[in-house]
């Protein structure tokens, strides 16, 4: 937390997060996330992360294999490719938190899409 204090205080425009928020609870890396989006809205921020929530308002994901960059788009695109390997580390982490992931990069989750297709429809 010191070393983020640090860039905001700076006004960095680059600032590289490896595993910024690792060692705290989901809650907390929630709260970290949301306030690095807001803070650091002005400047390049570079997130190396394994909680995949951490991600998923950002504007690009590289997704590295093998040392060599896999694919790259928004987290939204990835999670319409099904073949992608963003998708298949997003649906590896369970149904309920897949569908969690989607909700936060912004596509209808499941229950949404049930939801909407048992809507009577107007003529």
């Amino acid at each position: 937390l010191l070393c983020m204090a640090r860039a905001l205080l700076g006004r960095a425009k680059l600032v590289v997060f490896d595993e910024a928020s690792s060692s705290v609870d989901t809650d907390t890396d929630t709260a970290i996330t949301a306030t690095l989006r807001e803070e650091f809205s002005h400047c390049t921020v570079i997130t190396i992360a394994h909680r995949l929530r951490t991600i998923m308002h950002s504007d690009q994901v590289v997704v590295m294999d093998k040392g060599t960059v896999a694919e790259v788009a928004s987290p939204a695109e990835l999670l319409q490719r099904p073949e992608s390997h963003f998708y298949k580390l997003c649906a590896a982490s369970g149904k309920a938190e897949f569908e969690k992931l989607k909700e936060l990069a912004g596509l209808p989750s499941a229950s949404n899409t049930a939801m909407s297709s048992k809507a009577p429809s107007l003529i």
